[in-house]
């Protein structure tokens, strides 16, 4: 007897996501979060990015497994699943030293080939990090912190380049690793979009990503070699990340309202991020 099974995987900003076992298939279901027409043109956008993404911009690779598309309707996109487990820090830091050389140079070499599509205009020169509606509640040594890496940043200024297609969007449940065939997978392209390269490498929430800060440093190195002009700064990107640990604290300090003994919590757990983020990135 065929199986033929959908249960709830999780839900992100846009969408409610499932899986469907369909005989020996497995399909991933994004329908959207909410009803309503303004909920409805707001999933199609970032849905239609995704399906734009496939249809004329992903670049020609082999190594990396993408979900190819199955069908796209105004309420639904069906896609295949790509195999694999979700590419945790634990899971990566793991591995031996040369199967993470190899995933970070696998990584880098699909960005290298889809930051060649460039646009002109209409992309953001510089990486803007939105702290204004949090700085009010900065203690003492969290004022020190921004205060540090934000004088870092202007103190290494990015190259002048044109802007090009990054996926922006990083975190461990959009990053697959297939133990068995060693093989790499990634998903969800929503939010794709033109922008300076060096933005792709800031991820925008780190402490929640559950990605490994030792593959982001390889991650650089390897893009670093195939690009050869213009390098990514380290500098930089260490002090983006950090910046953005602080605004993702004080973003679930705002929103969540939680209570006085999760804060401390939070203010720990960014000070040991912050601590890593020196660690790896601390020679150029």
């Amino acid at each position: 007897m065929a199986v033929n099974r959908l249960r709830t995987l999780g839900q992100g900003g846009f969408s409610l996501t499932f899986l469907w076992l369909l005989g020996r298939n497995c399909y991933i279901v994004k329908c959207p979060l909410k009803k309503g027409h303004f909920a409805l043109k707001r999933w199609f956008f970032h849905i239609y990015r995704e399906v734009l993404f496939f249809e004329k911009y992903v670049p020609k690779q082999r190594k990396i497994a993408l979900p190819n598309i199955v069908e796209f309707t105004g309420s639904a996109l069906i896609q295949q699943k790509v195999p694999g487990v979700p590419l945790t820090e634990s899971l990566y830091e793991g591995l031996p030293v040369s199967e993470q050389i190899n995933i970070a140079h696998q990584l880098a070499e699909f960005l290298a080939k889809l930051h060649k599509k460039t646009a002109t205009k209409g992309f953001s020169q510089t990486h803007r990090i939105f702290l204004s509606p949090y700085r009010s509640l900065f203690d003492k040594q969290v004022k020190e912190l921004y205060q540090k890496y934000s004088l870092a940043l202007k103190k290494n200024p990015s190259a002048q380049e044109k802007g090009c297609l990054c996926i922006t969007d990083w975190k461990s449940s959009h990053i697959f690793y297939d133990k068995k065939n060693k093989k790499l997978g990634l998903v969800d392209f929503g939010l794709v979009h033109f922008t300076h390269p060096e933005n792709e490498f800031m991820w925008e929430n780190p402490i929640r990503s559950h990605l490994s800060l030792k593959m982001l440093r390889f991650m650089i190195d390897e893009y670093n070699r195939f690009k050869k002009s213009k390098p990514l700064s380290l500098e930089r990107i260490k002090s983006g990340l950090v910046l953005w640990a602080i605004r993702e604290m004080y973003k679930c300090y705002v929103e969540d309202k939680i209570p006085d003994f999760n804060k401390r919590k939070l203010k720990k757990m960014l000070f040991d991020f912050v601590a890593k983020v020196e660690k790896e990135f601390s020679s150029q």
